[in-house]
Formats: C-alpha cells, sequence, structure tokens
C-alpha cells in the first residue's frame, strides 16, 4: 500500500488497521447480503460497528470529541479507500453516505444544541441519517448539485 501524496506515517498505519479489519471481520460477511433488499440488516450493522469499535477503525472522519479519529481529507481518502474495499466497509466503520457527508455538515455547521441532538448520535452510530431532494418539473434522476 503505497500512497504518494500521504507522507504521514500515523495515517498509512491507520490505514493498514483498517485493510486488516476489512479482510478479516468484514469480507467474510459479504456473503450475508440480500441482492433483494436495501442496505445492510441492521443486526450485522450493530455487530460490525461494534468490532470496528474493538479494532479501534471506528468513525474515521467523525469529530474526536464524539469517539471519531478526526483525520483531514486527505487522510480520510486514503482510509476511506481502504473501507471501501467491501461494500459492507463503509457501514462498519460508521463512514458510508449519507451519515459521512451528514457528520461532516453538522460538525461544519451545526449550532451546539444542534451537535448534541444530531451530530453526537450519528457519529457515534447511534442512528442513521437520509438525504432528501427535490427537482422541479420534468425533472429525471438525482443529480444534488
Amino acid at each position: 500500500m503505497s500512497y504518494e501524496f500521504d507522507k504521514d506515517q500515523q495515517v498509512k498505519e491507520f490505514a493498514l488497521r483498517v485493510r486488516t479489519f476489512i479482510n478479516t471481520e468484514v469480507m467474510p460477511h459479504e456473503p450475508e447480503l440480500n441482492p433483494d433488499s436495501h442496505g445492510i440488516n441492521p443486526d450485522l450493522r450493530v455487530t460490525l460497528q461494534n468490532k470496528a469499535r474493538a479494532a479501534k477503525v471506528f468513525a474515521p472522519t467523525a469529530p474526536k470529541e464524539f469517539g471519531g479519529h478526526g483525520f483531514n481529507h486527505c487522510a480520510q481518502s486514503v482510509i476511506l479507500e481502504e473501507s471501501g474495499r467491501s461494500l459492507l466497509g463503509p457501514t462498519a466503520l460508521n463512514c458510508a453516505a449519507p451519515d459521512e457527508g451528514n457528520i461532516l455538515l453538522l460538525n461544519k455547521i451545526a449550532t451546539p444544541a444542534q451537535r448534541d441532538k444530531y451530530l453526537a448520535p450519528l457519529a457515534k452510530g447511534e442512528l442513521r441519517s437520509s438525504f432528501a431532494m427535490t427537482e422541479p418539473s420534468p425533472g429525471a434522476g438525482a443529480d444534488p448539485n
């Protein structure tokens, strides 16, 4: 694993831990994915997230004050690439869309009360978030610009 733009040893070590976690703890669960349902089984999500917490790779993009690792965007790109080696990886690490984007957005613009009410439980994996949009008629497809 070599990333030319990232010389930070801490990030490299964390990314290697993520890779190992994905290989050993997440990929074996891929056969449990059901192509006829939307998303991951909630019990499996909790199981994998607990394993990620134990492996100390949970919430790499969340702020440290809420149990995350608070990595910057360059570090996140390396770590998210490793988490994405499995379809279940981002959910296991609590950095899957739309939660990851909503965590980043809330961290930037939320009031203190909103941080406590929405960001804290989202960053901790206690709840999931959503994203919704509308398009003017005759809109076709989803293009959230």
